[in-house]
């Protein structure tokens, strides 16, 4: 399933971080779907505000880093 970082950050009870390599995850999955770990933590305000100023950083504006795809 895809989602856009807007859609983590409005409803981020329904995601997870992988503590091993801090991906997002669908709250569903038992196993992170980069690195196979089963570590999770929730998804902060500070997790997205990291993310978001990546993609930023990278030369996106903030409407077009709210609109990038995740696979969760």
């Amino acid at each position: 399933m895809e989602v856009t970082l807007w859609q983590i950050q409005v409803k981020k009870s329904d995601f997870k971080i992988c503590k091993e390599c801090g991906c997002f995850n669908w709250y569903e999955r038992e196993e992170c779907r980069e690195c196979k770990s089963k570590d999770f933590r929730e998804v902060t305000q500070k997790d997205i505000e990291k993310e978001l100023k990546f993609w930023i950083k990278e030369g996106y504006t903030e409407e077009e880093a709210d609109g990038v795809l995740y696979d969760v």
